[in-house]
């Protein structure tokens, strides 16, 4: 992970020393001329290897003086998944509002109901799952319902996603539920634009709260 070594020079140039706090997100992006979520995900990987200490709701700093940096985890990073999601979910929420049957519908109720019964809890993240992956399942596309499993599966594989969606969970961010329901209620009136832009907006707002743990 380049921008985490990066961050790392930075640091051990900046004359920074333990408990000292970073410059905020914006400006590191700025500094590195990366993008915001590159950041986000260099500051996991820079925490999860000792570095730095993320307080949530006063910001990232430093915990000690490593220059010669091990990154503890190179895998696929929360926001890259995230955003691959971004980009693939509308469309496949747009083919499911055309191919979804009666009995699929009341499958998708059933596990919308079990994430009512879960709310505002950990266990709901296995519910989210769910949701998630049947609607990829709905479209009757291999390669499609394939891809969004492994977007998932990524979670529990790589340490870098599986400890910042613990983290978050213990921040006591959840999933949305009122969300899921709206993106339910356009796939049962079989409404192709509506179900687009509802699960357009529930990842851009999973995205942003996921965010939040640096603010």
């Amino acid at each position: 992970m380049r921008a985490a070594t990066r961050i790392a020079e930075f640091i051990s140039k900046g004359n920074l020393k333990p408990g000292d706090k970073l410059p905020p997100e914006r400006n590191l992006a700025k500094i590195l001329n990366v993008s915001r979520p590159t950041v986000r995900e260099a500051i996991i990987a820079l925490e999860l290897s000792g570095l730095i200490e993320v307080k949530v709701g006063s910001g990232v700093y430093l915990k000690q003086n490593k220059p010669n940096l091990v990154l503890m985890d190179k895998g696929i990073g929360p926001f890259e998944v995230l955003e691959l999601r971004r980009i693939l979910e509308p469309e496949v929420a747009a083919l499911a509002a055309n191919r979804i049957t009666k009995t699929q519908l009341k499958r998708l109720e059933k596990i919308l109901s079990e994430m009512k019964n879960q709310n505002d809890t950990p266990a709901m993240q296995n519910s989210d799952k769910n949701f998630h992956v049947y609607i990829a399942e709905v479209v009757a596309n291999t390669a499609i319902s394939g891809t969004i499993r492994w977007l998932w599966e990524i979670r529990e594989r790589t340490e870098l996603t599986r400890v910042f969606h613990e983290r978050i969970l213990q921040e006591g961010i959840f999933p949305l539920l009122e969300q899921h329901e709206i993106i339910f209620s356009a796939l049962s009136v079989g409404d192709t634009d509506l179900a687009r832009q509802s699960m357009s907006d529930h990842l851009e707002s999973a995205t942003k709260n996921a965010s939040n743990y640096f603010t």
